[in-house]
């Protein structure tokens, strides 16, 4: 196995019949509660010669990448999806740094940005496919610094870490244009591509293919993009081809999991070059799937309603992997513990935060906890329990005491202007002989709220001692938002400066004023380096701090390691590290 020297498969299966490799952590997703196995494989064809069919595809709205350098982008947009029915075709709209347009970016919560600028479009399929081929013909976006991009994509995150034992499963299948010749973000040219696959974001789980053309495909023309993903366990493999013609196969990194096929422009950060531009399109005339007889996964992704244009009514799709999922973001399963679980130590009865770890978790114990009842370890307050208890990263819930939920309290009625999450009328497709947007419904800046501008300053208490106002939800009840704000849940992947999440629906500004954790940094380790001196060695800074200290965050991770910084993620110290490590390479905190 590529992370495991001497390893062999196990011989003993779980209840699924499945087996894991010797001395490899087991991250395999428990046995699905649904029916087993995948849905019967199906060819799927659009030639969007009716415009775009709202039962076969998804409009994004949201945003990834950005951040370091102070580089930021406005996600994709509906507005930027257009139809074409004369043509037969999907426009997709690239706004670069010289727009100055009416169509705005939309920020990581999902409200919308005071600008368009770095804004692209994307769509993706209802349903999830597996092994078969991928065929594409578009015409790719013919300027720097906008990436023009076919993928499959499949995503289960439920720690918001990457660590070597618990991987974040990923599973995706890129074409990525423009390219360059090596990982240094130089000779950036449209006869170049990047084709990569993945299973998890540490190093040994995924490969970039820096890939000649042998042409240059900016020249105004359709090409005929596809891969062939094989993943009969005999021969996993994707072949990559340009207008019929072999151009890589990859065998190292083979994902197995069914993912949606996502298609779009968008604006990653440095790699792709500079959009100096205002607009560019890149247009896609026909998709097709051609399944494979193959055996692969079919697993939950963690957020699959997620980020998708105003209207959207998720229930449209002709394929479920499994019944149809809440309007809040399901709690995929975490993977599943080491095959030899780490041995646990009795929990104190008590610490100085109050509290006892095997009858509430770790939540309101003090911040330093987690790391003396586990070296190095941090209380993962973003993964509850039904009765909403955390555990200590290493740790599982099973460690803990059986527990009965405690009655949330009920908050006072929420006015009758509250956010609804009922599906509204599909985007309009109004055949016309000029391109039309192909969701008519812009998105507004946020779910509408009451009169004041943020819900009403309501629950204060929960069973676990938590305050809303003062602490964010993260640590209250997984039922506690869908009682504050109507069908809300806890966006507990983003926070403030005091590391403060709050309910879908909700901002920031409705919780008290706190002070931030900048002003108030954490004690440094006893067996750490010296605080960040002119002098300092950028690797022992990087060990202490985390690698988004530096000014130029992303430059530091490329010569580290070759990655860029995830400063999206951190540590329970708030410390982000370089794609492709993991926080346990950090100084305890």
């Amino acid at each position: 196995y590529a992370r495991e020297l001497n390893s062999y498969c196990l011989s003993d299966t779980d209840e699924c019949g499945r087996s894991i490799c010797h001395g490899v952590a087991n991250f395999l997703f428990p046995c699905p509660s649904c029916p087993s196995g995948c849905p019967v494989p199906r060819a799927f064809y659009d030639d969007f010669s009716s415009g775009l069919d709202e039962t076969k595809w998804l409009v994004a709205e949201k945003s990834w990448g950005g951040g370091a350098n102070g580089f930021t982008n406005g996600g994709v947009v509906a507005e930027n999806v257009v139809e074409n029915i004369t043509a037969g075709t999907i426009t997709f709209n690239a706004h670069g740094n010289d727009y100055n347009g009416e169509v705005m970016g939309i920020n990581k919560d999902l409200t919308r940005k005071t600008d368009g600028v770095r804004t692209g479009g994307a769509i993706a399929t209802r349903d999830y496919l597996g092994a078969g081929s991928y065929e594409v013909r578009m015409k790719i976006a013919p300027e720097l610094g906008v990436c023009s991009a076919v993928w499959t994509f499949f995503y289960n995150d439920d720690d918001f870490c990457s660590s070597g034992d618990e991987p974040i499963i990923n599973h995706e299948i890129d074409i990525e244009l423009p390219g360059r010749p090596s990982a240094a973000h130089e000779n950036i040219e449209f006869s170049q591509a990047l084709l990569n696959t993945w299973t998890g974001e540490i190093g040994s789980l995924y490969e970039t293919g820096y890939t000649s053309l042998g042409k240059y495909v900016d020249d105004d023309a359709f090409h005929v993009w596809r891969f062939d993903w094989h993943t009969d366990p005999s021969d996993r493999r994707v072949e990559f081809y340009l207008d019929g013609g072999h151009l890589r196969t990859m065998r190292n990194v083979i994902p197995f999991y069914a993912g949606r096929l996502w298609i779009g422009a968008w604006f990653p950060n440095g790699w792709a070059g500079e959009p100096n531009f205002a607009e560019a399109q890149m247009e896609v005339d026909y998709v097709k799937f051609t399944p494979f007889d193959e055996t692969f996964e079919c697993p939950n992704e963690s957020f699959p309603d997620f980020g998708w244009a105003a209207g959207t009514d998720i229930g449209l799709g002709e394929i479920q992997l499994c019944t149809p999922s809440p309007p809040s973001p399901p709690g995929t399963p975490s993977p599943m513990s080491t095959s030899t679980p780490p041995p646990i130590t009795p929990a104190p009865t008590n610490s100085p935060g109050g509290g006892n770890y095997l009858n509430d978790g770790c939540s309101n114990l003090a911040h330093t906890f987690c790391n003396g009842y586990l070296s190095d370890s941090y209380c993962k307050t973003w993964s509850q329990d039904h009765c909403g208890r955390s555990v200590c990263q290493g740790d599982s819930f099973s460690a803990l005491n059986r527990c009965t939920p405690n009655p949330t309290p009920s908050p006072n009625k929420e006015p009758s202007d509250a956010p609804s999450k009922k599906p509204t009328d599909s985007p309009s497709k109004k055949p016309t002989s000029s391109p039309t947007v192909a969701s008519s419904k812009k998105p507004t800046d946020s779910p509408s709220k009451n009169p004041t501008g943020s819900p009403s300053k309501k629950p204060t208490g929960s069973p676990f001692g938590g305050n809303y106002l003062n602490d964010g939800c993260s640590n209250l009840p997984s039922t506690f938002c869908s009682s504050y704000i109507a069908q809300s849940y806890c966006k507990h992947w983003q926070h403030d400066d005091c590391g403060r999440s709050v309910c879908h629906g909700d901002s920031h500004s409705s919780l008290s004023v706190c002070q931030s954790k900048a002003n108030n940094p954490s004690p440094l380790p006893t067996n750490a380096p010296s605080p960040m001196t002119t002098n300092s060695d950028p690797t022992s800074i990087y060990q202490l701090k985390g690698c988004a200290v530096f000014p130029d965050m992303d430059s530091f991770c490329h010569e580290y390691n070759g990655g860029y910084c995830k400063y999206w993620q951190s540590d329970g110290c708030g410390r982000s590290v370089c794609k492709g490590d993991s926080h346990t390479s950090l100084f305890g905190c």
